[in-house]
């Protein structure tokens, strides 16, 4: 199932635009900042996906690992900043994080 985005502008809603990918659940969307939205889903290799929206365009599906029972939630609690939880595998809880450079490589 691809991923549909819908928008407000102010004044009207506009959408639904189709951002593709082949996700298994609803996704988890984050804002660390004005212009900025970053969505991550389970794809249908079950490993966590993230797109991103920069203020003027959508970019992704980027693949960022691992293998995940069910969707990610993911929270920013600052600029540059996203932390998400998902079961893995296992049943254990997994945490990666977005420093403002880098992913982390849990």
């Amino acid at each position: 199932k691809a991923m549909y985005h819908k928008f407000w502008n102010g004044t009207a809603w506009f959408g639904w635009e189709n951002l593709g990918g082949a996700i298994l659940e609803q996704p988890s969307c984050v804002s660390w900042g004005a212009n900025r939205i970053d969505c991550f889903a389970r794809g249908a290799d079950k490993a966590m996906y993230h797109k991103f929206w920069n203020g003027t365009a959508w970019f992704g599906w980027e693949n960022l690992g691992g293998a995940i029972l069910e969707q990610p939630s993911c929270v920013s609690w600052g600029a540059n900043r996203i932390d998400c939880f998902a079961r893995g595998t296992n049943k254990a809880m997994y945490h990666k994080w977005w420093n403002g450079s880098q992913w982390s490589n849990q």
